[in-house]
């Protein structure tokens, strides 16, 4: 009797922590349901970057991993960029020609510049020489030619000698001599003159010559920054920090322009849509 007495007692006991603990659940249940809303219809989304290459190429390395962090403008892939390093650096070579013969041809035109001015002094004081000596001659001769005429006057009236009518006469063979050989000397030295302004010239030229390198160097100038550009966008960088959740290329295959190389996402940009029920 006691034994029964007993084992209800402890079944009794039993059940009343069973509906105790029940009771404390439900309790914490009702009072959840009042404060909180639950649901299972729910999603969290984040705005999936797709990464593509701008260029053909064949990839020669991969530098991140799936589930990997990066930051903004990190290398992600290289393409290789061989033949594009390669025609830079020969567009430099022709930038750099373009400059030497800049300087060579500046150079040329100071030193004909140079040649020329000193020719033209030379030729200038020839000239003035020369003029000075026809306009120094010419009244000594309008003098000898006017002593002539009139010792052959005073010779027809027996007044002047043969002998010094002579002597008028020679001097004025003379002065004629050098007079003419002075005008022949003017005409050279004017024509010499003449050549040195024409050949003065030549610095026109070089200073064409100078003008057609400036399109030439400008020219040379978009198409290094266009093949600078080529090379750049062959290390495919990230668009902004974020987490790489799917890598679609491997080293050693040829991607075309457009073709999409990852996936990633920013985790500081996640969405949760849930639907509640009203």
């Amino acid at each position: 009797m006691n034994r029964s007495c007993g084992r209800i007692s402890i079944q009794f006991l039993i059940v009343i922590a069973v509906i105790g603990t029940g009771g404390w659940f439900g309790v914490n249940e009702f009072n959840e349901r009042l404060i909180f809303v639950k649901e299972t219809d729910a999603r969290i989304a984040a705005p999936m970057v797709t990464v593509s290459s701008r260029v053909d190429g064949w990839v020669t390395e991969v530098l991140v991993d799936e589930g990997e962090s990066i930051g903004q403008s990190e290398p992600i892939t290289q393409i290789d960029a061989r033949r594009d390093e390669l025609e830079l650096r020969q567009l430099d070579v022709l930038l750099e020609s373009i400059s030497a013969d800049r300087e060579q041809l500046l150079a040329e035109r100071r030193m004909v510049s140079e040649q020329m001015r000193t020719q033209l002094d030379s030729r200038n004081s020839r000239v003035e020489a020369a003029e000075a000596l026809v306009q120094s001659l010419a009244p000594r001769l309008d003098l000898a030619r006017t002593e002539l005429a009139r010792a052959r006057k005073l010779s027809a009236d027996g007044v002047v000698s043969k002998q010094q009518l002579d002597q008028a006469r020679n001097a004025v063979y003379e002065l004629e001599g050098e007079y003419l050989g002075a005008v022949a000397r003017l005409a050279e030295a004017q024509s010499e003159r003449a050549e040195t302004i024409a050949a003065s010239g030549r610095t026109e030229v070089i200073s064409k010559e100078l003008d057609k390198l400036g399109p030439r160097e400008a020219l040379l100038k978009v198409r290094r920054s266009q093949r600078q550009l080529e090379v750049e966008d062959r290390t495919v960088r990230s668009p902004s920090s974020g987490v790489i959740d799917k890598v679609f290329v491997e080293a050693g295959e040829y991607v075309r322009a457009g073709q999409r190389l990852l996936i990633m996402h920013n985790p500081d940009s996640i969405h949760v849509d849930v639907n509640v029920k009203e």
